[in-house]
């Protein structure tokens, strides 16, 4: 009987230290999450702040492009 109590002792305290793994686990998930979120928000904030930008420089390519074609140049 001591060897059978001995082994749910055992298997209690594992539990209990996966238990504990599995909780800095969910922890450290949210964590990254987080900062996925914010990533993300930033990402969007300087893809709205630099749109402007963007699309200046593509149609100025374009207006390049038409001008060096206009030329035969390439």
């Amino acid at each position: 009987m001591t060897n059978l109590q001995s082994e749910i002792d055992f298997l209690k305290e594992q539990n209990s230290k996966l238990v504990a793994e599995i909780t800095e686990l969910k922890r450290e998930k949210a964590e990254f999450l987080a900062k996925i979120t914010e990533l993300k928000r930033e990402k969007a904030e300087f893809l709205a702040k630099n749109a402007g930008s963007i699309k200046e420089s593509v149609e100025n390519a374009k207006l390049r492009d038409t001008e060096l074609n206009k030329w035969n140049i390439k």
